[in-house]
């Protein structure tokens, strides 16, 4: 037993340190915090092997804390890890105390029901509910810790109000009231716009298309231009054929007459771009002066894909067929960010029942 004396604001305190060899072979050391008497310290010390001989780690949730914020402090600026033990003092004070092998699920979900985190946003709470589970996978690789209770906690899921906040939606009205706001002069970041509002796709799919990718009546999308070469869409379900009407047909066979006037023209030219994509710089910024000039509220480009899947929803098309048309690996995740845009009322179900009567 090696047990260390200090004196303290005049009074004595004691820690003890013990070596051992963790569950992995590798040898460690631990020194304890400090105690305010001998008797306690060899208390603790006492714990600590005991839990040593159970193959626990005999470390609290706060001391597997400290090292991982250490631990990861070399890749987090200084705001981040101010952050993350804020978060620890100021919500998670009630596991601190706790040895880390010793605490549930039940304990984690009492301590996330408290009133100071249920008030929270819902990715403010997934975000100390991450943190929690980043601390205990870093017991898991360094300490031995055997297991991690968050495997059994769902992450939580956003309110209806709360994805009606983020969607900033154009109505048709509202989208060609944004779109007499463009320039001719920049009449191809126009067309871009047009063909995400009225085909729901995500811009990096729009801005990577080719000539080759365009039909008379649909869109090939299989493959997406990322960090200058040509890479695998999203999801196996973002692979996909969007039908088109002839306006947005029209669309890109313009931009194909306007290159063709240009030396060495290629159908594996970019139809946004030419022999080389737009800037998204470039077409943040014309969004951005537009909706300014236009004096309507703001949008984001993603934007125009909810707005896409509101006007789909809204007409009364099958959530499976927009699931599809979107790209969207399962209608899970469709019905997730789009349900609540859905007529609850059931005015639809019960105008289709009269029109049968």
């Amino acid at each position: 037993m090696s047990i260390t004396k200090r004196i303290h604001n005049g009074k004595p305190q004691y820690r003890y340190q013990v070596g051992y060899t963790d569950l992995f072979g590798n040898y460690k050391r631990k020194s304890s915090k400090w105690y305010d008497s001998k008797k306690e310290c060899k208390k603790a010390e006492s714990e600590f092997r005991t839990n040593l001989f159970l193959q626990k780690t005999g470390y609290t949730f706060e001391e597997i804390a400290e090292n991982y914020i250490e631990y990861t402090g070399k890749y987090n600026t200084q705001q981040t890890i101010n952050e993350k033990r804020s978060e620890l003092k100021n919500h998670l004070s009630a596991l601190l105390n706790d040895q880390i092998d010793d605490i549930t699920a039940a304990k984690i979900k009492l301590v996330m029901d408290q009133e100071c985190i249920q008030k929270l946003s819902t990715s403010r709470k997934n975000r100390i509910l991450g943190l929690i589970n980043s601390i205990f996978k870093h017991g898991q690789i360094f300490y031995g810790l055997k297991y991690n209770p968050c495997d059994q906690i769902p992450r939580y899921r956003k309110t209806s109000e709360e994805k009606m906040k983020k969607m900033n939606i154009y109505t048709p009205k509202e989208f060609n009231a944004f779109l007499e706001h463009i320039p001719a002069t920049r009449k191809i970041y126009k067309d871009l716009f047009y063909v995400l509002y009225w085909t729901g796709m995500r811009l990096n799919e729009a801005n990577s298309l080719t000539f080759n990718d365009i039909q008379v009546n649909k869109i090939n999308l299989y493959r997406q231009w990322k960090d200058g070469t040509w890479a695998p869409l999203k999801t196996d379900g973002s692979v996909r054929k969007i039908p088109i009407d002839h306006d947005i047909y029209m669309v890109f066979e313009q931009l194909k007459k306007y290159y063709q006037d240009y030396p060495g023209f290629s159908e594996d030219w970019f139809c946004f771009g030419g022999y080389k994509q737009l800037s998204y710089t470039s077409i943040e910024r014309a969004k951005d002066e537009a909706v300014e000039a236009s004096g309507l509220h703001y949008i984001r480009i993603h934007d125009f894909r909810h707005s896409h899947a509101s006007n789909l929803i809204e007409a009364g098309v099958n959530m499976y067929k927009i699931s599809k048309r979107l790209g969207h690996s399962s209608i899970s995740i469709t019905m997730d960010r789009y349900g609540h845009l859905i007529d609850e009322d059931g005015d639809e179900i019960l105008s289709a029942i009269k029109n049968k009567k």
